[in-house]
Formats: structure tokens, C-alpha cells, sequence
């Protein structure tokens, strides 16, 4: 038996143990995340409103002014033959206009109370105390991600459907890529750019807004219900293609909201979504590198 061969039964065996590990330590309780910090920073309803109206508006706009450059269109130019440079400045366009909007609303807004933008968790008060939890909830997602994939795609296998071989569109464009400028700019949006904004959207904003209006006694429905909405704004939901990897995409993202609410920082959830599509991007190119002929 050879590693490639073992590892699909380590993560079967770590994931559940991870599970077992949080279950034991109390970290699953109902009122687990009580001794979270409190942020109330004013958010209120009408907020998420604005922030869900800038992220429309910011691709309607560049749609009407760069007519042929729509944001939305990387995702379906893998089916295209379109050049890895092309695809990245579009990917970068997208963020820039239908993410980074709300993020610096959220970032204005907070402006506003007194250490607000420490409350939010966008300054760390306690960067090594972030730096220590984005490492443990690194090590905790990963196999329990990565069993939950596995799982879904033996679940799928009974049913005749195939493993995905790369489920996300980035990916895929990097193990085609053509350009080394193109690839540079994509590991950037991935691993930089993309985790920062989304967990600005989907913690920072979402959760927030839902924790001032619910009260933080329901912090652990608040964090299942953004990752649920985590979850399927990753999903195609046209065609439900590579379903396998949503269940493990909720996973990731209840453990995101958990550090959030645990930590009251935005920066250990930053930290553990950049080091998950850091491990993504290196097993592409393992894959990359495997399937290229020997001298």
C-alpha cells in the first residue's frame, strides 16, 4: 500500500477523531460560545441590506461600463478556451467589485463606535493569541473538511456518480494554466485576497448583524445558518456539480463562525480559510506535477 493509497483512511480516521476531540473538550456544548467577547458595534438588519445591495451593484456596474468583463463570467470560462491571465484579472475584477464593497462598509461602520473596528475583530487586540487558534483551528478543519469530502463521495459512489477531480473552477484553471503571471495573480486572489473579504462578508457582516439582532445567547444558530449560506454561495447551483464538496464546505464553515464568535476576531478565521486554499493550491499542483510524463 503506498501513501496515496493510505491517506484517503488516515482522513477518515482523523476527521471523526478531531469530532470526538472537540466533543470531549466541551467545545461543542450549547453554551460553548457564551464566553465570547461581545462586539456591538450599532449593526442592525437594514446593514446586511446595504451590504448584499453594494455586492450586486458593484458587478452590475462593471458590466455596464466594461461591457464583455463581467465579474460572474470566470466561473464558466473553464469551459471555454480562455487564457489563465484572462481568468485571473476577471476572478481579481470580481472581488474588487462585488466583495470588497461591503467589506469597507463594514469597515466604515464600525468606524463609528469607539474601538469599534477592534470590537468587529478587523485589528486583532491579541495578534498571538489569534496567530495560536488560526493553527489549531487549522489542524481541527482540515481532516474534519477533508473526511466529510470523502465521505460524500463514497455516498455519491453508491449512486454510480464520479469523484470530482477539482471541484473549484480556480483550481482547475491552475492545473491548465498558460501563464505564470495568470497562475501568480490567481494563488494571490485564493490565498490573500479571497479569504480576508469573505470572512469581512460572511463572519464580519453576517454573523455580526444576526448576533446584535438575535442576542449573543444564540450564537451557535447564528453560526449554522451563515455557514449555510457559506456554503451555497460556493455551490453551482445550476447544475449541483462536485455536490460532494458542499458538505465539506458547511464543515469549514461552521468551523470559521466558531472561531469568530469564540475569539471575537476576524484574523484565526482569515488564517485557517487562507491555509485551506493554500493546502488546495499545493495539491493541485502535486497532482500537476504526478500526472507530467517522465524523462
Amino acid at each position: 500500500m503506498n501513501f496515496s493509497q493510505i491517506l484517503p483512511i488516515l482522513i477518515l480516521v482523523l476527521g471523526p477523531t478531531m469530532l470526538i476531540l472537540l466533543i470531549w473538550r466541551g467545545c461543542l456544548r450549547r453554551n460553548a460560545l457564551a464566553p465570547g467577547p461581545s462586539r456591538r458595534v450599532g449593526l442592525v438588519p437594514a446593514d446586511l441590506l446595504i451590504a448584499l445591495g453594494l455586492m450586486i451593484l458593484g458587478p452590475a456596474l462593471v458590466v455596464y461600463f466594461l461591457p464583455g468583463t463581467e465579474p460572474g463570467q470566470a466561473e464558466t470560462d473553464t469551459a471555454k478556451s480562455v487564457d489563465t491571465l484572462a481568468f485571473a484579472y476577471r476572478a481579481l475584477l470580481a472581488q474588487a467589485s462585488g466583495q470588497l464593497p461591503p467589506v469597507l462598509y463594514l469597515f466604515w461602520r464600525a468606524s463609528f463606535v469607539p474601538r469599534g473596528l477592534r470590537l468587529i475583530g478587523l485589528i486583532p487586540a491579541h495578534p498571538w493569541r489569534d496567530l495560536r487558534w488560526g493553527v489549531l483551528g487549522f489542524i481541527i478543519a482540515v481532516p474534519m473538511v477533508m473526511a466529510t469530502i470523502q465521505s460524500s463521495v463514497l455516498l455519491g459512489g453508491l449512486f454510480g456518480q464520479e469523484a470530482p477531480q477539482i471541484a473549484h473552477d480556480m483550481l482547475k484553471m491552475l492545473m491548465d494554466s498558460d501563464s505564470h503571471l495568470g497562475s501568480i495573480l490567481i494563488i494571490v486572489s485564493a490565498v490573500l485576497i479571497a479569504p480576508i473579504l469573505e470572512e469581512g462578508i460572511f463572519r464580519g457582516i453576517v454573523q455580526s448583524v444576526m448576533v446584535e439582532t438575535l442576542g449573543e445567547s444564540r450564537r451557535w444558530s447564528i453560526v449554522i445558518v451563515a455557514s449555510i449560506v457559506f456554503m451555497f454561495i460556493h455551490a453551482d447551483l445550476a447544475t449541483w456539480e462536485h455536490w460532494q464538496a458542499l458538505p465539506g464546505l458547511l464543515v469549514l464553515g461552521l468551523v470559521l463562525g466558531w472561531l469568530y464568535e469564540r475569539t471575537g476576531s476576524l484574523w484565526p478565521s482569515i488564517l485557517v480559510h487562507t491555509g485551506f486554499n493554500l493546502l488546495n493550491i499545493l495539491l493541485v499542483f502535486a497532482v500537476k506535477q504526478s500526472a507530467q510524463p517522465t524523462p
